[in-house]
C-alpha cells in the first residue's frame, strides 16, 4: 500500500508524467489517500477547473484509490510534526502535508509526492517516501 499526496492524485488525473509511475499501485488496488488530501484534490480542481466536486471524488474513487481511515490523534499530532519542522523559505510543508506525513509514518506506508520538504520531514521521522518527478522533472 502507498499513500498519496495531493499533487500525486492530481498527477494521475491530470496526466502528468508523476501520474504514470503511480499506475502499477493504481492497477494493484494499493493505493490510498488521507481524507483530508482527497479534500485538497477536490478543492483544486473545483476551483481551479471548474471540476463538479462529486465528478472529482466519483474520478478517484474510479481509480482505485481508496481514502484512508484515520482518527483524531493523527490531525492533533500533524499540529506537532508542522511545530517541530516548519521552518519559512528552507522546510515550507503545510498542515495537511503534515497530515499526510503523521498517517504514513504511523502507518509504515511510503509516501508518494514530488514536495521536497514533505518528502524530507517524511525522511527525518523515520517514514518512507515514493520521490515522484515535480513538474520539471525534479524529484525530491
Amino acid at each position: 500500500m502507498v499513500l498519496l499526496d495531493a499533487y500525486a492524485v492530481l498527477a494521475v488525473l491530470l496526466g502528468e508524467p508523476a501520474g504514470a509511475e503511480l499506475r502499477p499501485h493504481l492497477a494493484g488496488g494499493d493505493a490510498t489517500i488521507h481524507p483530508l488530501n482527497l479534500a485538497e484534490v477536490i478543492d483544486r480542481l473545483t476551483r481551479l477547473a471548474g471540476a463538479n466536486p462529486d465528478d472529482v471524488e466519483a474520478d478517484v474513487a474510479l481509480l482505485g484509490i481508496s481514502v484512508a481511515d484515520t482518527n483524531g490523534d493523527d490531525l492533533v499530532d500533524a499540529g506537532r510534526l508542522r511545530a517541530r519542522h516548519y521552518r519559512r523559505g528552507t522546510c515550507d510543508v503545510s498542515l495537511a502535508d503534515c497530515v499526510a506525513a503523521v498517517h504514513a509514518v504511523r502507518r509504515r506506508l511510503p509516501l508518494a509526492t514530488s514536495d521536497r520538504p514533505l518528502a524530507e520531514v517524511v525522511r527525518r521521522e523515520g517514514g518512507r517516501v515514493v520521490a515522484l518527478p515535480d513538474s520539471r522533472g525534479r524529484r525530491p
